[in-house]
């Protein structure tokens, strides 16, 4: 795994990054603009993306699927010799960030369906899984453009939840 160090980072060069607010509402930011992304975004993303990890969380880092890398980072965050909150941060490097950037661009949110949410924890009637998949949809391309204008900027992203 490759060493992410703090010393190394350019002026603005970790200026993309994921961060939980108090309200659990994790964000998205680029030099300085905010994409707000819930709790529920994530998780319906990858019940519908991957719906074997959505049921199944084992593993570590090294199994994340393309859409978890997009939230939690491919690689741990390192600073010096340590670990930065292994469970709770990670980033995704310019080969990551443009791999992820053409996944997330190779997504048509039109092919989703109200049916592949039939899983997903909290949401029990079909009414509530078509809003949560007309609210995914309509959020969806602020997460595309961020990783777009990251790979476009050479930006490295931070993930982290607080």
């Amino acid at each position: 795994m490759p060493r992410f160090d703090l010393p190394s980072l350019r002026p603005g060069a970790a200026a993309v990054s994921s961060r939980a607010a108090l309200s659990a509402k994790p964000c998205f930011q680029l030099r300085g603009r905010l994409t707000r992304v819930t709790t529920s975004a994530r998780k319906t993303l990858c019940c519908l993306l991957a719906p074997e990890r959505y049921r199944d969380r084992s593993g570590g880092r090294e199994q994340f699927v393309p859409i978890e890398q997009v939230h939690f980072g491919a690689r741990d965050l390192l600073f010096g010799g340590g670990f930065y909150r292994p469970e709770h941060a990670g980033y995704n490097c310019g080969d990551d960030v443009a791999r992820l950037a053409a996944y997330l661009h190779a997504l048509d949110p039109q092919q989703w369906t109200v049916a592949q949410l039939a899983g997903l924890d909290g949401v029990t009637d079909e009414e509530d899984r078509a809003d949560e998949l007309a609210f995914v949809r309509e959020w969806f391309p602020a997460l595309r453009d961020l990783y777009e204008r990251a790979r476009a900027g050479g930006f490295v992203v931070v993930c982290e939840i607080l």
